[in-house]
């Protein structure tokens, strides 16, 4: 399923800065069907993805987009846990909030685009999947969300014994290209350790997304 397919599927249109990186060829590896491989077949072809130079998101960290295929799947998904947590909890969303979800966790949880009716002004929050706290907005646009994935990439290449060399890899410099200039300065010249100061630094809050029910 290709961009255009799932956005028309969908009845909705992915910021321009998904679509700049979905026109690179970046975004090629989401466009398969899990389904219509075996597991063995799957994992050879993505392999060959993740030493492709220019993939997205084929980093380190915990951040793994849905595939197309499984976009409706996922939203059916996340739309439960939401019917759940509005009945406990004798809540609902508020009038115009959406939630998409356009990549988990390795643990489950969901990265989503937090809209009313532009898309293109959307936050990201982060959903967790197995309670009911409100999600936490983590960037207040697609844009900035691309600087938290390098940062958070930087934390787990740390933890995973890589040196600052990988700062210079070419799948980590392809992210840092991706950033405006804005989040690009933040990077700067920074090693590892100054990038997961930054990432401990960002702040959350609470997405104002619910009423309660009378």
């Amino acid at each position: 399923m290709t961009l255009s397919e799932v956005e028309q599927q969908l009845g909705i249109k992915l910021p321009k800065k998904w679509h700049e990186i979905n026109d690179m060829g970046a975004m090629e590896w989401m466009e398969l069907d899990p389904s219509q491989y075996s597991k063995k077949e799957f994992h050879q072809i993505m392999q060959k993805y993740y030493s492709k130079p220019g993939q997205f998101m084929m980093i380190d960290g915990d951040i793994e987009p849905i595939m197309y295929a499984d976009y409706k799947a996922e939203i059916n998904y996340l739309n439960e846990l939401i019917g759940d947590q509005c009945s406990e909890m004798s809540i609902k969303l508020k009038d115009g909030i959406k939630l998409l979800p356009f990549a988990t966790t390795g643990g489950g949880d969901f990265f989503c685009f937090i809209y009313t009716d532009d898309i293109e002004q959307a936050k990201i929050g982060q959903y967790y999947h197995d309670d009911f706290d409100t999600p936490e907005i983590i960037a207040e646009s697609f844009e900035e969300f691309l600087y938290y994935a390098v940062l958070d990439a930087a934390g787990w290449a740390l933890n995973d014994g890589e040196s600052d060399d990988y700062i210079d890899s070419s799948e980590f410099k392809f992210h840092i290209d991706l950033l405006t200039d804005e989040f690009k300065a933040k990077i700067g010249d920074k090693n590892f350790d100054e990038l997961v100061t930054d990432f401990e630094a960002l702040t959350r809050r609470l997405a104002d997304i619910w009423d309660k029910v009378q």
